[in-house]
């Protein structure tokens, strides 16, 4: 872009040369004034620190500008704090453990001569130095500046001008005049004084890191340069640096409090430089709002100076000329419009960094030395490690992220909420059961080991590692089933947009559902070292669960079998350990066939989640996968199906044995076709391991039911369980009995194109199997059996 509007910008420090750059790459016709002279010919002023720290705001800036890779090359990296205790100890701490992020120690002399010598690179940018300014009138884009080395003043115009010239701004000055532009100054108690450690002793600290010397009400600090050597600052309050008036208080006040850096400074150096120039002060600048009349704009310190704790004072400033840009170019160079949004964009971060900055202070002289400090840096560093893309803690977010300050802030308080919450929440607990377990009172029952506080039945402290494996075991099958296909799918979504691994998972989706589709109406793939797992032995010992068979009845290995098994449950337990893994006794009863779990075919198009009943057998309940399976010329083939499904898991209550049977025929009909015997089984004590809040027809939380069932294929069902520690709520199973029995093959004639009448005559003589495989042992494996009667619906 070429345009013939004129830029004028006030300040030739570091921000005003990078703003400079900007607007010249965008074609603006742009003139930087200065009043100092030329820093590349008369060097830096003393006073201000020498050393800047380079994080990721100044240099996504700087690589915008082509200026990155020269000003790293000539820094030196620092990745963490460096803690001199006051014990005498030496504590680093990383800044970005898992990341090695690092910030960047850079000359300040440095980077302002190289981005004055990036500015001579461009036909449409002047500098002018020994140009003060002496008037400005906003409105009319007019400006008056005193030539400092010859005494004349000179007016200069400018459709635009940017003020960049420090925390002192005379820019902010007469902008200041305009209405409605309010502006707060802050000085703090604390000054600085800079001190230098040669490169002679600099290799005695360890290098790349940021030194501190914390002190609680004051610190001490030193930054690394390319040399070798150390700048120094010393931060304390001015009360403090006057108290220090002389030689001997100065070496006793060193020597007690910072004995460690007097032989790297040198007695003399240290007291020459010292006294040498007055603590310099502390303060920081808001303003309400950054621009005036459409015509002049305020940038880095000019607008929103800070105190240098959290050094992004530069990354900031930088950071405003890359957001100005940015806002420039969404405007389409409309300056009147960009000046809005670009206040309306920045106001609130400059104001939250200021605030951070001084919050920044108090945790190096004083935080860092805390407990709570070390053991908060620790789980921000367990949980960013965990949950990177959502738990960055406040250091990381300012110093490695482009996120907005405010937002830095608004995460950091969060997470703080979030923390308090965890705190509590294990506090309590941990609280109430040592409560529970030292000091039974009246409120709190110890009987038969269990313990009862406030109505919730706890279980004992004391029991068997064995006995707490068994319940994960059960506990954790239960919230893989129900919480499998969700999880999965945010896995999924989470892969694909967050991830480096996107092309990974769209190549297994594509094969998944291309190439790998039909697997589940094929037989599957098991995998028998996934059925093995020892999981699944202690989910079968939780209960316990046992396989049985009917004295006298064996399989005959040429022919393969279809398993009807009742009743569902909630979660049809007796059936998953029975058929799904290698943990029972099946397999030593019936060792030449293979028994394939029949589930919902929708769980085979979950990615990840197929992954893990495939492993287990598990087959599509479409008709084509049970033919595949029955039709197996080899034979040694069962294909299990839980006839009554999740609409059985409505009636599923202890006490109660429920069936949808009545008027369920499509397993007949495959019974019919393929030839296949039927073989009722029945698991005893299904209905015992879960309770569910009342659902009864027509309530709303039914009609909630059958719309998810609708939608999902299955039912938002609540279930009442125990729980991992205690007995009255939860969602792990009940400790209770299961026998998964196996009942007498019916014998089935194959018929290819069956009658409804031959279909309703093998379901009834089914119907008349199961009621008696169940009335016969019932007595034998449930209380209370003369009772229970089965009811088919």
């Amino acid at each position: 872009m070429t345009t013939d509007r004129k830029i004028v910008i006030v300040g030739g420090g570091l921000v005003g040369p990078v703003c400079a750059l900007y607007m010249s790459k965008r074609g603006y016709n742009v003139t930087l004034y200065e009043c100092r002279s030329d820093p590349r010919e008369c060097g830096y002023t003393r006073g201000r620190s020498i050393n800047l720290a380079v994080s990721n705001r100044a240099r996504k800036a700087l690589r915008e500008l082509g200026l990155e890779e020269d000003i790293l090359k000539v820094s030196v990296p620092m990745r963490g704090r460096y803690l001199h205790q006051p014990n005498g100890k030496h504590v680093p701490i990383f800044y970005d453990p898992k990341n090695k992020e690092c910030i960047y120690s850079v000359s300040r002399n440095y980077l302002n001569r190289r981005l004055l010598d990036a500015m001579g690179e461009y036909n449409n940018l002047q500098i002018k130095f020994d140009h003060k300014l002496v008037d400005a009138k906003i409105e009319s884009g007019q400006l008056k500046f005193l030539q400092t080395k010859t005494n004349v003043t000179i007016d200069v115009r400018a459709d635009l001008i940017i003020g960049a010239d420090g925390a002192y701004s005379t820019m902010r000055r007469y902008m200041m005049q305009k209405p409605m532009f309010d502006y707060n100054q802050t000085y703090i108690n604390h000054g600085y004084v800079e001190l230098t450690i040669t490169p002679e002793y600099g290799h005695l600290l360890a290098p790349n890191y940021l030194h501190i010397w914390p002190r609680s009400d004051f610190m001490m600090i030193a930054l690394p340069n390319s040399d070798h050597s150390w700048t120094v600052t010393l931060f304390m309050p001015f009360k403090q640096f006057e108290q220090l008036d002389h030689r001997d208080q100065l070496m006793s006040f060193f020597n007690k409090l910072f004995p460690d850096i007097v032989p790297l400074i040198g007695e003399e150096q240290l007291v020459e430089h010292f006294f040498k120039i007055k603590p310099s002060a502390l303060m920081y600048v808001k303003c309400s709002k950054f621009h005036t009349d459409a015509k002049s704009l305020l940038l880095g310190d000019a607008a929103h100076a800070m105190l240098p704790f959290y050094g992004q004072g530069m990354n900031a400033g930088f950071e405003d000329c890359a957001i100005f840009n940015s806002v420039l170019e969404y405007c389409n160079d409309n300056i009147s419009m960009a000046l809005e949004a670009y206040t309306e964009r920045r106001r609130n971060d400059a104001h939250a960094i200021c605030e951070l900055a001084l919050y920044n202070y108090v945790e190096m002289r004083d935080l860092v030395i805390r407990p709570s400090f070390r053991i908060r840096k620790f789980v921000d560093n367990i949980l960013f490690n965990l949950f990177p893309e959502y738990w960055i803690p406040l250091y990381n977010s300012i110093t490695f992220t482009e996120m907005g300050y405010k937002n830095c802030i608004s995460n950091r308080s969060w997470q703080d909420k979030f923390i308090l919450c965890a705190f509590v929440i294990i506090s309590t607990v941990v609280a109430l059961v040592a409560a529970i377990y030292r000091q039974p009172t009246t409120s709190c029952i110890h009987k038969n080991s269990t313990m009862e506080f406030m109505g919730i039945k706890f279980a004992p402290l004391k029991i068997p590692l064995e006995r707490r494996l068994q319940t994960l075991g059960a506990g954790g099958w239960f919230i893989t089933l129900v919480s499998g296909v969700a999880i999965s799918l945010l896995l999924t979504v989470y892969l694909l947009v967050y991830s480096s691994l996107w092309l990974s998972v769209v190549l297994y989706l594509i094969w998944m559902w291309f190439i790998d589709r039909e697997t589940c109406d094929r037989g599957g793939r098991r995998l028998n070292w996934v059925r093995n797992l020892s999981w699944w032995k202690y989910m079968k010992d939780f209960f316990p669960l046992t396989v049985k068979t009917v004295p006298g009845v064996k399989l005959d290995p040429k022919r393969n079998y279809l398993f009807c098994s009742f009743p569902h449950g909630m979660l049809a337990t007796g059936a998953f350990s029975a058929f799904a893994t290698n943990a029972t006794e099946f397999n030593d009863q019936h060792p030449h066939h293979t028994p394939h779990l029949i589930t919902l075919k929708s769980h085979f198009i979950m990615p990840f989640f197929r992954e893990l009943i495939y492993s287990l057998g598990m087959c599509s309940a479409s008709a084509k996968s049970i033919k595949w399976i029955l039709n197996n010329p080899d034979g040694g083939n069962i294909a299990v199906i839980i006839v009554g499904g999740t609409a059985e898991a409505y009636h599923s209550r202890p006490g109660q044995y429920r069936l949808v049977l009545k008027n369920r025929n499509g397993f007949v009909k495959i019974a019919l076709k393929t030839g296949s015997p039927l073989v009722p089984v029945f698991s005893f004590g299904e209905t015992e391991l879960f309770d569910q809040v009342s659902n009864p027809e027509g309530s709303l939380l039914r009609k909630i039911q059958d719309w998810t069932k609708k939608v999902v294929g299955l039912p938002a069902l609540i279930p009442i369980g125990r729980g991992f520690l205690q007995y009255s709520f939860g969602l792990v199973p009940n400790r209770k009995p299961l026998t998964v029995l196996i009942g007498e093959p019916i014998e089935v004639q194959r018929v290819d194109d069956p009658t409804p009448e031959q279909v309703w005559d093998l379901h009834k003589t089914f119907v008349d199997s199961l009621t008696n495989l169940f009335e016969e042992h019932k007595h034998m494996y449930l209380k209370d059996a003369e009772n229970l009667q089965l009811i088919i619906s």
